[in-house]
């Protein structure tokens, strides 16, 4: 008898070799995350996804001189990669407080998590593609 991953992600329409059973198995795909600030661990349930990571405001910085294009940019414009990407998370099980994760979309891994006000480590940062290289490039001019 052949065994199977079934997945969220699998379609069950496989073609079978003529007379031969399959057994499907259930794969649990939850992403497992750890917070930084109470190092409560848990899957996705534990934790509520607040979408990208370091979105700015435009009105913390000029409120007066704020465009229609800035403000539909803050509002509707996200990065979306295949790959590495950064997002806001809150931790539910624990403190209740929101921090960064590094997340990889293809894998679904966590390659790290972060307070709120901090930038990732420096070898994530080096490993951005696309807006996000742009976006660390420049965070770190100003900090330097």
């Amino acid at each position: 008898m052949l065994r199977r991953p079934l997945s969220r992600f699998a379609n069950a329409q496989h073609p079978l070799p003529q007379g031969e059973r399959v057994e499907f198995e259930k794969v649990l795909l939850m992403l497992i995350v750890t917070c930084p600030v109470c190092n409560a661990s848990g899957d996705e349930t534990d934790f509520h996804y607040g979408g990208q990571a370091h979105v700015r405001r435009p009105a913390t910085t000029d409120p007066v001189n704020i465009t229609d294009e800035e403000q539909r940019d803050y509002l509707f414009i996200r990065h979306n990669p295949k790959g590495l990407h950064f997002e806001r998370w809150r931790c539910d099980r624990g403190c209740g407080k929101w921090f960064h994760a590094a997340r990889d979309t293809v894998t679904l891994d966590f390659k790290a998590t972060y307070g709120i006000t901090e930038l990732p480590p420096a070898e994530l940062m080096k490993a951005a593609k696309g807006p996000w290289a742009d976006y660390f490039k420049k965070r770190l001019k100003e900090k330097a």
